[in-house]
């Protein structure tokens, strides 16, 4: 229902635009890198569905769980232009998880109910800031999140639920920078330090404090000035005992069409996690909604 609430809101916004409203922005520009003009305000939607059956032992071997975990997450990001220099905005996580027997079809997760195998929820809401810290690196910004974990028990410890999401804190702060090759050819960078601070005490010599610092590139081909191509690679470690306490690598190629010139653009990316130790040997199909005005 909130999704469609979410489509049915974007529609009527997109009716409401002229033409010159239309004619003003150029989506390409407004990579992840850079920010929004003066009271340009922007949308986007980001559906995740993560399924494994297998996952990446402590020698980074691949072992069979004999069953299905499938994990699904709407984002919903707000961020509004203060000025050239800064942008401000808020997200909402929604989550929702399913563990089945082996063999099941992962979209089984979008049944959306609650159970001794499956649950959803409002993970996390909360505050965002972007900013453009130097005026002659324009394609170099810095965007903080700071997410309040809503849900009770999102780890499922005391509620007879399976895991849903860490029960903690969230304070990520992502670093973009992206580079053009010509006019076809752009590369994007991304280090995004994650700090989590666990919302209840932790077992005696346990800390509450976690920290992961996943770092991304992504290839991307301008094949029209509607059309993008891209290739993802991301590596995401977690440290904690011993120094790294687990880590994936994660592939993947993805396309953003606009569907409305200068309005609406719509991306869809596929990834495979080919490495990793203590970790998920999974895959992801993910669908992507931006509104930018």
């Amino acid at each position: 229902m909130k999704n469609k609430l979410i489509i049915l809101f974007c529609f009527l916004s997109i009716c409401a635009y002229s033409q010159d409203d239309v004619a003003e922005i150029n989506m390409q520009a407004y990579s992840p890198s850079v920010l929004l003009g003066q009271n340009h305000w922007e949308y986007k939607l980001f559906n995740n569905l993560y399924t494994q059956t297998q996952g990446f032992n402590t020698n980074g071997t691949r072992t069979n769980y004999n069953g299905r975990a499938s994990y699904f997450t709407a984002i919903n990001q707000f961020l509004y232009g203060i000025s050239p220099t800064l942008n401000i905005g808020a997200d909402i996580w929604i989550k929702s998880v399913r563990n089945d027997i082996a063999g099941s079809s992962p979209l089984a997760v979008f049944q959306f109910d609650n159970s001794m195998n499956s649950r959803t929820a409002v993970a996390g809401f909360g505050p965002k800031i972007k900013i453009a810290p130097f005026r002659n690196l324009p394609k170099l910004s810095l965007q903080s999140t700071f997410l309040f974990p809503i849900a009770t028990d999102l780890e499922g410890h005391t509620n007879g639920k399976p895991y849903l999401s860490d029960d903690s804190y969230i304070w990520f702060t992502q670093l973009f920078y992206d580079q053009p090759i010509g006019t076809k050819f752009q590369l994007f960078f991304q280090v995004a330090p994650w700090f989590y601070y666990k919302r209840q005490p932790q077992a005696a010599g346990i800390s509450r404090l976690a920290f992961s610092n996943p770092v991304s590139a992504f290839f991307s081909y301008y094949a029209t000035d509607r059309i993008t191509f891209y290739l993802q690679n991301e590596y995401w470690p977690s440290f904690g005992q011993p120094f790294i306490s687990s880590w994936f690598l994660q592939n993947g190629v993805g396309m953003k069409y606009q569907l409305i010139k200068g309005v609406l653009e719509t991306e869809v990316l596929y990834t495979k996690f080919t490495a990793g130790r203590n970790a998920g040997a999974g895959e992801t199909f993910n669908v992507g909604f931006r509104l930018i005005h």
